[in-house]
């Protein structure tokens, strides 16, 4: 009987469905989760913009546009003239990314574990294990479409698909700035992939040329267009994104760059690497092809990718760095299969320090990057069960204050187009009501002002999980605040 279970897990047909299922069973246990995070100001507000408008414009409005080419908006806003406007028809257009990009990793597995079905089967666990990625697949978001390109991409030069690859190369640099920037660090690789198989001639970088002159034309386009790429120069609102960090923030971004590399249970993956890179060079012994391939789509991603994040002042989180983070555990599992023993240990010590990165919460005091951990999802039902109660209070939404990311309009963050609100920035001398959650990374001063004054108390607290909701409420005259949640 188990061997007929077993063999009918290993049939192609089954194989092939494996990311459809997986998918379809992601985009279910998402269907609901409205924009978060940046996914805002990328997507919800220009799609909008776009739809509001009829499509009058090619390119959006300074005070709307974030440097991002408006493709990926484009899609979205034609997608809801064409089904309807709704966060459900929104993640359902996002589904056959989430499908593909499962697809391709896959497929990636397969290429680097040819010969047996169970690691590519483990190999693919793994990268989806990953809270970052698995996060950033249940959002709204231009990072799924980014991966599914990326991985589409390596995909192609591996099976020495130029036309596939010219393709997919294209369409990754104009979903967004960051897919832009893993086409330089893509470029670095497919040069010395090229050498390493002895295959660099003109011919075989035709691709690469051709897909790097139409990104960089669109983008000459946009400046011919607006007087600017990437950094908006005439909005206020990303002013810090084009200045260079002072030599103290530079040292704190680096630290950051690699506090994100290595966060949500990563650095275990790191140190097995680590450890055993360092093993082949004690004993001066070369790594095998699929290993070094790894490495270097690692380091070229790394090398486009370090510079660029930690010289600037403009803040950077996890997803930037999925080029960087999606291929790790591919290279973990492949130097335990090759170099080490004890591999059923190590391979479980590998996914329960995965799994055990989904309840990693900082301190309130230290930022986190909730878009890029699971345990931010029970914040979509629990955002909607406050406003609920403060509907049911009688409480004028437009009078409550919060903070980053609930501070948009409900017509952007939950698509509401007949009760529209939008909460008030916080103001620590006026603000009457003030909508909380611990997935809102704030100042000191506004946690302290309350939490540990007198000055406001807890008129309503909810809580899923790790996460939780507070509705607080001035203190007219000074009061006991009630413990934390």
């Amino acid at each position: 009987m188990n061997l007929k279970i077993t063999y009918c897990f290993k049939t192609p047909i089954v194989q092939k469905s494996i990311p459809f299922i997986i998918g379809l069973f992601i985009f279910y246990i998402s269907k609901n989760h409205f924009f978060f995070w940046d996914t805002i100001s990328q997507i919800s507000i220009p799609a909008n913009w776009y739809l509001d408008n009829n499509f009058k414009s090619f390119w959006i409005p300074d005070y709307s546009s974030t440097g991002h080419l408006p493709f990926l908006p484009l899609y979205v806003a034609a997608g809801w003239s064409l089904f309807g406007k709704s966060i459900l028809i929104t993640n359902l257009l996002f589904l056959p990314f989430i499908i593909g990009t499962i697809y391709q990793l896959k497929s990636l597995s397969e290429k680097i574990f040819p010969d047996r079905i169970s690691f590519q089967n483990l190999a693919l666990l793994l990268v989806l294990l990953d809270a970052t990625l698995l996060s950033q697949l249940s959002m709204i978001t231009p990072d799924i479409p980014h991966m599914f390109f990326y991985i589409l991409a390596i995909n192609a030069i591996l099976s020495n698909k130029k036309s596939l690859f010219f393709i997919a190369c294209t369409l990754m640099g104009l979903v967004s700035m960051r897919g832009t920037i893993t086409v330089g660090g893509l470029a670095i690789f497919y040069l010395w992939y090229q050498i390493y198989s002895n295959k660099l001639r003109i011919r075989e970088l035709l691709p690469l040329f051709y897909s790097i002159l139409i990104i960089s034309s669109i983008y000459g386009l946009h400046y011919i267009s607006k007087g600017w790429i990437i950094h908006n120069i005439n909005s206020d609102n990303w002013t810090s994104s084009s200045k260079f960090a002072p030599f103290p923030l530079v040292i704190k971004n680096i630290i950051v760059f690699f506090w994100q590399l290595a966060d949500y249970g990563r650095i275990i993956l790191w140190a097995i690497c680590g450890f055993t890179f360092l093993k082949q060079l004690k004993t001066r012994s070369s790594v095998d092809n699929k290993t070094a391939i790894l490495m270097v789509l690692i380091i070229s991603q790394t090398i486009i990718w370090f510079p660029i994040t930690v010289a600037y002042q403009n803040a950077f989180g996890h997803r930037y760095f999925l080029p960087i983070i999606v291929l790790l555990p591919y290279l973990t599992l492949l130097v335990i299969r090759s170099y080490l023993n004890q591999k059923k240990i190590l391979t479980a010590i590998c996914i329960i320090a995965l799994i055990g990165g989904y309840f990693i919460v900082y301190p309130k005091k230290t930022a986190q990057g909730w878009d890029a951990t699971p345990a931010h999802w029970p914040y979509y039902s629990l955002r909607k069960e406050m406003i609920n109660y403060i509907d049911d209070q009688s409480i004028d939404k437009n009078s409550i204050s919060s903070f980053f990311p609930n501070l948009a309009s409900s017509y952007n963050i939950d698509l509401d187009t007949e009760n529209t609100f939008k909460f008030n920035q916080f103001d620590k001398e006026k603000s009457q009501y003030v909508f909380y959650s611990n997935v809102y990374n704030m100042s000191d001063e506004a946690i302290d002002l309350l939490f540990y004054s007198n000055s406001f108390s807890k008129k309503h607290v909810i809580k899923k999980g790790q996460i939780y909701v507070i509705l607080f409420e001035r203190d007219l005259e000074p009061g006991t605040t009630p413990p934390e949640p």
